[in-house]
C-alpha cells in the first residue's frame, strides 16, 4: 500500500489522487500469489503530474534512451481457425482475458490479427490475408521480453490443448513449434515513437 498512499499523500506536488476502488484478483492462478488493483482519480482541481510520473526531457534521461521506433514481434500460431477447436478463444481467453492480463502486467500492446482473428484492418477494414499471429509491441525492452515470456507460454498452453483435441479425435498431429519473428512485420508501416 506504500505506492497507493504515496499517491494519496496531499502534500505531493501536483496534487493527490483518490481511491475509487480496490480489489485483489487471481489473474495468474498458476502462482501462488494475488494481484491488486487499485483505480485513482486525480482530485479536483490537480491537473499537473507529481514529479514520479513527469516525463523527463533534459539530455542524457531516461527519454533519450527509448528505441527509435516501438519493439516488436510476432508469435506466427500456425493453426486454423475452425468452430471445432476455435484456436482465436484459446489464445484471446473468455474476453480476452488472457491478452488483457498479459498487456496489464507488462505494458505492451496485443493485437491478434491475420486469417481467422477476426481484426479488420487498413482502410477497406478487412481481415488481413496472413497467417493467423499474436503481436506485441512495446517501448521497454524488460517489459516487453516479460510479455514474449508470457505469449510464449501460453502459445505453447494452447499448442497441448491442440495435440490432445487432436488426439482425442484419433487425427494425426503435427508437431507445432513456436515460431517468433522479431522486429515489425513484413509489410508493416514503422512510424518512429513520439
Amino acid at each position: 500500500m506504500t505506492d497507493a498512499q504515496r499517491l494519496m499523500d496531499s502534500d505531493l506536488p501536483g496534487g493527490a489522487f483518490s481511491l475509487k476502488k480496490l480489489g485483489c484478483y487471481d489473474m495468474f492462478p498458476y502462482t501462488s500469489h494475488l494481484e491488486s488493483l487499485g483505480l485513482f482519480l486525480r482530485c479536483e482541481g490537480n491537473h499537473k503530474r507529481p514529479p514520479s510520473l513527469r516525463v523527463k526531457e533534459k539530455a542524457g534521461t531516461a527519454k533519450d534512451l527509448e528505441p527509435a521506433f516501438k519493439l516488436q514481434c510476432q508469435f506466427i500460431i500456425g493453426i486454423e481457425q475452425d468452430q471445432e477447436f476455435n484456436v482465436k478463444q484459446r489464445l484471446l481467453g473468455t474476453r480476452g482475458h488472457h491478452v488483457k492480463i498479459i498487456a496489464a502486467r507488462t505494458d505492451c500492446k496485443l493485437r491478434l490479427r491475420g486469417r481467422g482473428s477476426g481484426f479488420k484492418e487498413g482502410p477497406r477494414r478487412r481481415e488481413s490475408s496472413d497467417p493467423m499471429m499474436l503481436c506485441i509491441s512495446s517501448k521497454d525492452q524488460r517489459k516487453h521480453g516479460e510479455a514474449v515470456d508470457l505469449v510464449k507460454g501460453l502459445v505453447e498452453d494452447v499448442y497441448k490443448q491442440y495435440r490432445s483435441f487432436q488426439e482425442l479425435r484419433g487425427r494425426k498431429v503435427e508437431e507445432l513449434k513456436v515460431q517468433i519473428n522479431e522486429g515489425p512485420r513484413a509489410g508493416s508501416r514503422r512510424r518512429p515513437t513520439k
